[in-house]
């Protein structure tokens, strides 16, 4: 019994976190019309629509994030004299071979994204003057570049309810 009321906690606490972010998300971009859907008869076709939207944009923001995150790291990693080995999204790896590159598929838990890079061997490693702050700093770098580049969208206008 515990077990379930923990889990209905649990579902009650995030559905009203995401009803929070979800109203924030609705003011910043249409500012207090959409309050005003509380106290209107809201069209439930369009509101699934809406939903449905902002559900797929978010997988799309998602994997792009992951992308470039990682594509973030090679950078930093090149920039700072690392050599490529490989680049890997979800289960999808681009890897260097002695053929070239070559698309490979590994399944690794837990990870949505890997950027391995290495030193050549003439550099000591034990020195504290490794490269490596920009390898690790690329992905949050271009992460963080992502955030303040993104351009705020204002839609037109448009009522929910009937």
């Amino acid at each position: 019994m515990k077990r379930i009321l923990k889990l209905l906690a649990g579902i009650l606490c995030g559905s009203l976190i995401g009803i929070a972010i979800a109203v924030l998300v609705a003011y910043l971009i249409d500012g207090k019309e959409a309050l005003d859907v509380v106290s209107h008869k809201v069209d439930a076709a369009k509101l699934a629509g809406s939903i449905a939207l902002s559900c797929m944009l978010a997988f799309v923001a998602f994997i792009l994030q992951i992308l470039l995150h990682e594509v973030g790291h090679m950078i930093g990693g090149l920039a700072t004299n690392y050599k490529f080995f490989s680049i890997r999204f979800f289960k999808y790896a681009l890897v260097k071979t002695n053929n070239g590159l070559q698309w490979r598929q590994y399944d690794i838990v837990g990870t949505g994204g890997q950027c391995v890079m290495y030193l050549d061997k003439d550099i000591d490693v034990a020195q504290d003057s490794t490269p490596y702050f920009w390898y690790n700093a690329g992905g949050v770098a271009t992460n963080i570049l992502l955030t303040f580049t993104t351009v705020r969208i204002k839609p037109r206008t448009c009522s929910l309810s009937r």
